[in-house]
């Protein structure tokens, strides 16, 4: 276990934290932090603390990629002990982690017994490394996915995507947390915001069609349109289609008798001259025309 120990001036002097590995088996969606708080002359403190720690992509400066806040986090004789975990409205850490770029964790005390105002955060901030386990993970990792370039796109028979990869559920993901996928994508299926984020490919209940490229396989190819907006249009990869029937017709026959005629069985009858004829048919079939199919999870690559 490594310790690791941040000093600043003021009232909460000395703060030691250190990561424990997980257990073998599947990985847990957090890590253990555990810590020493004292003041400013190394005295333990005690009570219920409010401590906010975040993720950021660079030592100093960057972006905020994650954060929590413990409201009342609790330390007895300087101790304190939580798992740093997924958070409704965050990131899910497994995605945090999930490009191998280097994060770098801030921790700030805001409030608690002793604490007049928020302190100013713990320097430096200190990077997150692999304990010795995790690197095999990592070389599994590469295992299961070798040689798949970020932005490749899998059918995938669970509901839950493999350590990786992303649903392509269209949601606006962050440019900077997934530099790759931007990189390989970019704004073809969506902007997001315009400026931090980028939408990924909404493949939920649809069919996907091979790119024409050109081909004229795709006759209405000039005509598609973004799939979210800011999106790719015409001949591109990433534009869509809504649903359509093609043009065709239906011959029907007719048959007439004139009036007074012998009442022929499902006849038609008209009065002495010959007019056009209007009719329509009784609606049949479900709520959209569609081959035999079974449902598939889309996952892309990150």
């Amino acid at each position: 276990m490594v310790i690791l120990r941040m000093k600043r001036a003021g009232a909460l002097a000395a703060l030691l934290w250190a990561m424990a590995p997980a257990p073998a088996g599947a990985v847990p969606p957090g890590f253990n932090i555990q810590g020493r708080l004292t003041d400013a002359n190394g005295v333990n403190r005690e009570g219920n603390y409010s401590i906010k720690f975040t993720l950021y992509d660079a030592p100093t400066g960057g972006t905020a990629i994650w954060t929590r806040t413990y409201t009342a986090l609790t330390v007895r004789n300087g101790n304190f002990q939580t798992v740093l975990g997924d958070t409704a409205g965050q990131p899910m850490l497994t995605d945090v982690f999930a490009t191998g770029d280097t994060r770098h964790l801030e921790i700030q005390v805001l409030s608690g017994p002793g604490v007049s105002s928020p302190e100013q955060p713990l320097v430096p901030r200190q990077q997150l490394v692999s304990v010795p386990y995790a690197m095999k993970a990592a070389v599994a990792d590469s295992v299961l996915t070798p040689g798949v370039p970020t932005g490749t796109v899998f059918p995938f028979a669970s509901n839950t995507p493999p350590s990786g990869f992303v649903e392509c559920d269209g949601a606006a993901i962050s440019r900077t947390t997934y530099a790759a996928l931007f990189s390989a994508i970019g704004t073809r299926y969506g902007g997001g915001d315009g400026s931090t984020t980028f939408n990924l490919p909404d493949l939920r209940g649809s069919f996907v069609r091979g790119w024409s490229h050109g081909s004229g396989s795709d006759p209405d190819a000039a005509s598609r349109v973004a799939s979210k907006p800011g999106g790719a249009t015409g001949d591109q990869v990433g534009s869509a289609q809504s649903d359509q029937l093609r043009s065709h017709t239906h011959t029907t026959t007719l048959r007439l008798e004139a009036a007074g005629g012998g009442g022929y069985p499902n006849f038609l009858r008209y009065g002495g001259s010959v007019g056009a004829v209007g009719f329509q048919s009784d609606a049949s079939g479900g709520s959209e025309s569609r081959p035999k199919n079974i449902s598939l999870m889309y996952i892309i690559k990150i």
